[in-house]
């Protein structure tokens, strides 16, 4: 179970070492976490949390607790914006990860009954106005999000969900049939069950902490063409690595 993070002065701050440190500072609410990689699809360390990443092949879903304190701002269907402010470090929306500092970021809990497929936000701050994109977040996550344009961080005074997709069932990542593991740059998916699939299979990833997603980007590798029981495949996927990134969706084909 996650601890309830520490409520301090509004805004985060994301101190980046460059490949060996980053610091994720919550200002109205502490987290510290694994950042997402660098560049060059390194792990950028940081203070190790206080109990560690989820097992891997589980959902980091399975070892939160509900969010309780209020939502700064209720969106609609289900998703609520439950901080915002400046953000500094690696960029994740468009994959480039480069490194920035004062970007307009919101953080976004589905408190709803269907995980997100995709959402697209609107924002004001300060006058100016912001964009934002979800996807992939399931029921009872949180997302933290930075703005499309990379513009500077202002205090929020409105916000609107533009537009917004549910999965109709949550999504799944067959467990019982598929095994999933990693190293930098690489996933490994494994046919676990004891019947070929014949269909491509598609692995869904984000940028993770232990109770946190970093950008409402997510990434995904193919298997074209399946696999036979028992077999594995590694596949090259350039922004995965096994101690920042999660997975959180798997799809089989048949």
């Amino acid at each position: 179970m996650r601890k309830k993070n520490e409520k301090k002065n509004r805004g985060w701050i994301i101190l980046g070492l460059w490949v060996l440190a980053a610091v994720l500072a919550v200002a109205a609410v502490l987290v510290r976490q694994e950042p997402p990689a660098d560049p060059a699809g390194r792990p950028v360390q940081t203070t190790p949390p206080a109990h560690g990443n989820p097992a891997p092949g589980t959902s980091p879903q399975e070892t939160l607790p509900p969010v309780t304190e209020p939502p700064a701002m209720v969106l609609g269907s289900g998703l609520e914006i439950i901080d915002s402010g400046k953000y500094t470090g690696l960029y994740m929306e468009d994959g480039s990860n480069e490194l920035l500092s004062d970007v307009m970021m919101i953080i976004v809990y589905n408190n709803g009954e269907q995980d997100v497929q995709l959402a697209e936000i609107s924002a004001e701050a300060d006058g100016e106005a912001y964009r934002f994109q979800l996807t992939n977040l399931a029921v009872g996550e949180r997302a933290v999000l930075l703005d499309l344009d990379r513009k500077s961080s202002g205090e929020l005074t409105a916000a609107a969900l533009e537009k917004a997709a549910f999965f109709d069932e949550p999504m799944d990542l067959y467990e019982d049939t598929i095994k999933v593991s990693g190293m930098d740059g690489m996933v490994n998916v494994q046919n676990i069950s004891d019947e070929d699939i014949a269909g491509d299979i598609y692995v869904y990833y984000k940028y993770a902490g232990e109770d946190i997603y970093y950008g409402g980007i997510t990434f995904r590798v193919r298997v074209e063409g399946g696999l036979k029981a028992g077999e594995i495949r590694q596949i090259p996927a350039g922004h995965y690595n096994a101690d920042g990134c999660a997975v959180v969706q798997v799809t089989v084909y048949d």
